[in-house]
């Protein structure tokens, strides 16, 4: 289940279709690296001058070794587990290249308990 919630009065300048991409690949991989009972959450809040936007999953965690490579094109944490989920490696790499043509910036937390990529873009009330 993908869970969400949002403060009310955010708003962003954004190119929807490649936003929607970025939300797409972020829900998709939470969604694929949880297990199956478990919620994905999407939360969307002020900080300071930006929107920060966190998709939250209850996945393993990405390993500590592969985190430098994440946002890399072709970069796969585990030939193994990846093959099994499928993808090429390149959502988050786009995902990156996306959000910083918006004026933003992504980033992300991971440990065995769960992964949150936070996307933020530039509020502009």
């Amino acid at each position: 289940m993908v869970l969400a919630e949002c403060q009310d009065s955010l708003q962003v300048r954004i190119d929807t279709q490649r936003f929607e991409q970025v939300m797409t690949n972020l829900l998709s991989n939470a969604v694929k690296f949880s297990p199956k009972s478990a919620d994905v959450t999407i939360h969307a809040s002020l900080e300071g001058s930006c929107v920060r936007i966190r998709v939250t999953d209850q996945g393993s965690g990405i390993p500590i070794e592969f985190q430098p490579r994440v946002f890399e094109k072709f970069a796969q944490a585990s030939a193994g587990n990846t093959r099994e989920q499928g993808g090429s490696g390149l959502g988050l790499a786009i995902c990156k290249e996306i959000t910083e043509r918006m004026g933003g910036s992504i980033e992300f937390t991971s440990s065995a308990k769960g992964t949150e990529f936070s996307v933020l873009l530039p509020n502009i009330n």
